[in-house]
């Protein structure tokens, strides 16, 4: 299992690096599909790397938002709140956005920055906002909250 697993990753790995090659640095996409690679394959600091790279080349929604995550799993909720905050900046109607930053400051204890993220997120998705309404009550659940943040959508 172990072989096919590295078979395909390699195959993923190589695709995206060659398309990251021939971006040359001006388009941030490709880093950031390789990020989206690495992170699918748990290889957390490798995606890390990618997501910043394609963030450093031009700021942009789907490399913080991809940030964000993976700082969720690591537990690190300051650093993705900042992500998630920059992503919000970049696509101010982002849904992935808004929900990680309400959850990353949930996380952080700090219930009135997730109310408000859940707010402004309600003006935009209501039902997006629904599914995150357990971190706005104060008998939000810490194990519904990690439930959360190991169930994460990457954003190519």
């Amino acid at each position: 299992m172990d072989a096919l697993v590295a078979r395909e990753m390699a195959a993923f790995e190589g695709q995206a690096k060659q398309a990251a090659s021939a971006a040359q640095g001006t388009d941030p996409a490709p880093l950031n599909r390789l990020g989206v690679v690495y992170a699918r394959f748990s290889r957390l600091n490798e995606a890390e790397k990618a997501f910043a790279g394609s963030a450093k080349i031009r700021p942009n929604a789907p490399a913080y938002i991809n940030l964000g995550n993976v700082y969720l799993i690591k537990g690190d909720y300051g650093k993705a709140l900042d992500a998630f905050k920059k992503a919000s900046a970049a696509s101010p109607r982002s849904v992935a956005a808004l929900a990680g930053a309400a959850l990353a400051a949930f996380e952080l204890e700090d219930k009135a920055a997730a109310a408000a993220f859940l707010a402004e997120l309600a003006r935009i998705d209501e039902a997006a906002a629904g599914r995150y309404a357990y971190l706005s009550s104060d008998s939000g659940s810490r194990a519904a909250s990690s439930s959360a943040a190991n169930a994460v959508a990457w954003e190519e």
